[in-house]
């Protein structure tokens, strides 16, 4: 889950039966630097886990599932210890540690999961540490129902630039808009092309380069990065999670 961490666990109260004003402020805890994909000490995840704890929540089942949604593993019990067990699976199947490039092509994971902007977003934010800063990501999602929600159209519509954009983010939240400031965040530290149906003025204002095919993505990118760029591809990009090895290195990956 690319701001709780991980999905599953604790989720089943918080968001999963809560108040409006009680999800509201756990995912204000977003914008916290910590709240990344694959950490279990996410700021959103320690939040949903003290709802469970006041909700005196006693048992879970979850499932993890393969890239054909196919059940490989089923774990039940304690809301914490089975979660874990659950969340190590995931990691095996999922978690990549790569040597960062300056191109990187991840797909959305076609339909249903690249209907809109909104959901193909996951497969941009798995790939980012599989890219050099000031690198190339190319995302190919179809995106056939263009943003997929008002408020994060509206925030892009309203952004002056993605700086603008970024810094609403850090003063105000509101459920939608966080997708076009994460997009905003990830225009700052690379370029961004999207392969998609969506006109050309929608994709511009999302901060990303628009592209009709794979091809001229891939020589917009190689103009930019050199001809003789590295490049990593995610064909499972909404699945895959890649961890940059040098920032492994350095103790800041979860």
């Amino acid at each position: 889950h690319y701001y709780a961490g991980f999905s599953g666990g604790a989720k089943a109260i918080l968001p999963g039966v809560s108040s409006e004003p009680s999800v509201v402020k756990n995912h204000e805890l977003m914008r916290d630097p910590a709240a990344t994909t694959g950490n279990l000490k996410s700021p959103v995840r320690l939040d949903m886990e003290d709802a469970a704890r006041i909700a005196d929540l006693d048992f879970i089942l979850n499932t993890v599932l393969n890239s054909q949604k196919e059940i490989v593993l089923s774990t039940a019990g304690d809301f914490i210890k089975a979660h874990r067990v659950g969340a190590a699976a995931v990691d095996r199947m999922y978690r990549r540690y790569v040597e960062p490039a300056e191109i990187v092509v991840s797909c959305a994971g076609g339909r249903p999961k690249d209907l809109n902007l909104f959901q193909a977003q996951k497969a941009l934010d798995n790939a980012k540490n599989a890219a050099l800063p000031g690198g190339t990501i190319i995302l190919l999602a179809e995106c056939c129902e263009g943003l997929g929600h008002p408020a994060f159209e509206r925030w892009a519509c309203e952004a002056s630039s993605a700086e603008d954009c970024w810094e609403r983010f850090g003063r105000e939240y509101e459920f939608g808009g966080h997708k076009a400031a994460f997009l905003a965040r990830e225009s700052m530290e690379h370029h961004l092309i999207l392969v998609s149906s969506m006109p050309r003025d929608k994709v511009e204002m999302c901060f990303m380069n628009p592209a009709k095919t794979l091809d001229e993505a891939l020589a917009m990118a190689k103009a930019r990065q050199g001809k003789d760029a590295r490049m990593l591809v995610m064909p499972y990009g909404n699945l895959t999670l890649a961890v940059g090895k040098r920032a492994s290195a350095h103790g800041s990956w979860p």
